[in-house]
């Protein structure tokens, strides 16, 4: 018997109205591409950064992609982008790892999120 992995939906809680583009699904669509393009390129410098054991690469993509954080407004993902930045370079494996995992798993279910919703604005676009 397979085993199946369900993944736990994140919500989105995107302030479009800020941009004012409530009513604009080409905006949002595009705006929702780039956001989770970003955080793909954080999810790869936090591996690369995992391997190498230093900071410096993860904090890079996390200031580069302050703007996305902000946006996404995901308290739980700010804080987990937060400890894995610093735990990168802690000596404990474990602590790392644990970090990292956090980071993963929250990064993985808000970029589907994101990916969803572009499809759905794709859809709305014709």
């Amino acid at each position: 018997m397979a085993s199946t992995t369900l993944k736990k939906e994140r919500p989105l809680h995107i302030r479009f109205a800020s941009y004012g583009a409530d009513d604009d699904p080409e905006f949002k669509y595009e705006l929702v591409v780039l956001m989770s393009g970003s955080l793909r390129e954080l999810r790869q410098a936090a591996a690369l950064s995992l391997a190498s054991g230093g900071s410096d690469l993860f904090k890079r993509a996390a200031h580069k992609a302050k703007s996305t954080l902000t946006l996404i407004d995901d308290t739980e993902f700010n804080d987990a982008v937060e400890t894995f930045t610093t735990s990168v370079a802690a000596i404990e494996k474990e602590t790392r790892d644990r970090a990292f995992e956090q980071f993963n798993t929250i990064s993985e279910s808000i970029i589907e999120s994101l990916d969803r919703e572009a499809d759905n604005l794709k859809q709305q676009l014709g």
